[in-house]
């Protein structure tokens, strides 16, 4: 896989939280209200933190979908050269950055705060998410160090997007996509794991998905893409859903290049 052009294989591009991993039921409606796979971004960090004080004693440890992809990615095959972008806030303890060992993590923009968190209640296969973004972290990783953004995911062969929610974050992400696809001459190929927040955000979505070769979603992120879809989903439903969203995403996609 390892290219002369690129430093690096692949490249988590996303928020660098601490995640915070919790048997279910949590015992807490916060929580277990939500759906099975469902997840719900948080907009008040001080009402995240009340709730996760009252867990029982949850794992904890630093994540994020993107570190999470990379992390599992080097454990896998440590041939592989993998690197990280995002913002990340101050840890708490017990948690570190040489918890990633043998990633690169020099394109970390840090940022003055807590870090951003995100709370994994897991029933069988399936969890419920609580995440938290703050937008200071994200404004600085998507404006302020634009270019050293931009600079750092050009340097992979494959970029790996997900997770940086917040208001308005989904043109910048997009913004960022389409500099780093013509610094590389389209060389540089993008996935995306658009997660449910994206989903429901159109501007974001519209914003990323035409950047996309990959695109890893769920029935929930689906539904929330294509309303009215029927339910349950049977598997000619999902076929004929994928092949909506893939038109249309493509199309985009081709006005875009030329």
């Amino acid at each position: 896989m390892h290219s002369a052009k690129f430093a690096f294989d692949v490249c988590g591009f996303g928020s660098i939280n601490v995640d915070y991993i919790v048997a279910g039921p949590a015992g807490d409606p916060y929580f277990d209200e939500l759906s099975e796979g469902e997840e719900r971004a948080v907009h008040d960090p001080k009402e995240l933190r009340e709730h996760i004080e009252r867990l029982d004693s949850p794992a904890k440890h630093i994540g994020g979908s993107a570190v999470n992809a990379i992390h599992a990615l080097h454990a896998i095959d440590k041939r592989l050269r993998l690197a990280l972008v995002g913002p990340l806030g101050d840890l708490p303890a017990g948690v570190s950055l040489d918890q990633l060992g043998g990633i690169d993590v020099s394109g970390v923009v840090p940022f003055k705060g807590d870090a951003n968190a995100c709370v994994s209640v897991v029933e069988g296969a399936e969890r419920k998410l609580r995440p938290y973004n703050d937008p200071a972290g994200v404004r600085k990783l998507l404006v302020e160090k634009r270019d050293e953004t931009i600079a750092a995911l050009s340097r992979a062969r494959l970029i790996h997007v997900t997770s940086l929610i917040g208001p308005s974050t989904g043109p910048l992400v997009g913004e960022i996509l389409a500099a780093v696809r013509a610094v590389t001459d389209n060389e540089t190929q993008i996935s995306v794991d658009l997660g449910q927040p994206w989903a429901e955000d159109r501007a974001a979505s519209e914003a990323i998905l035409p950047h996309a070769g990959v695109i890893l979603i769920s029935e929930e992120e689906l539904r929330a893409l294509l309303p009215g879809l029927p339910s349950p989903l049977t598997r000619d439903d999902e076929r004929d859903a994928i092949d909506r969203l893939l038109s249309r995403y493509s199309s985009a996609l081709s006005a875009n290049v030329s």
